[in-house]
């Protein structure tokens, strides 16, 4: 049998733990709690790649897994890139990617159906607001992030459906 959602979200919460090696902090710690308890809860994602009972949790997991796979190999293969690959950075926006839909969709006991604000904005730019908010309440409380480093993670956000009609207002670079 697969894991259960919160062995999943467990998961999660250790892939999310600072890389030990290169960065001495987690600029991300803050964001940890962006989806609240609502991720475990999110049953169905209306009809796509993760469309059934801890379908949005399995995806997460499963893009964090191979992007911290590929961001390890990335930064062996390229041991001289500069700026180095920040690996926190490729775990807190593969998490992130599609914490929109937190907000793009509403819950009910049949399924999901799109809010108002998920039908005339959609996911990405939803998602990339509520990090925005995140990151302007955890400046509030002392612990400001990196301007460049919230640049770069609301550009994994607002880029990761890659093409322009897949819903990314600028591709990746």
């Amino acid at each position: 049998l697969p894991p259960q959602p919160v062995e999943r979200q467990l998961d999660l919460h250790l892939l999310a733990r600072p890389a030990r090696h290169h960065e001495t902090h987690q600029p991300f710690a803050g964001l940890h709690q962006l989806g609240g308890d609502g991720r475990k809860r999110r049953r169905r994602i209306q009809a796509h790649h993760h469309a059934f009972a801890g379908g949005f949790l399995e995806h997460v997991l499963s893009a964090t897994r191979t992007a911290v796979y590929l961001a390890k190999k990335y930064d062996e293969y390229y041991p001289d890139l500069q700026p180095r690959l920040n690996c926190s950075l490729v775990v807190a926006g593969t998490i992130l990617h599609d914490i929109g839909k937190l907000r793009e969709l509403e819950w009910k006991p049949e399924g999901a159906a799109y809010t108002s604000a998920g039908a005339l904005v959609g996911h990405i730019l939803l998602g990339r607001d509520l990090v925005r908010e995140a990151a302007a309440r955890q400046a509030e409380a002392g612990e400001p992030l990196d301007a460049e480093a919230l640049l770069r993670l609301e550009h994994i956000i607002v880029s990761h459906q890659r093409l322009p009609e897949w819903g990314s207002p600028k591709p990746p670079m």
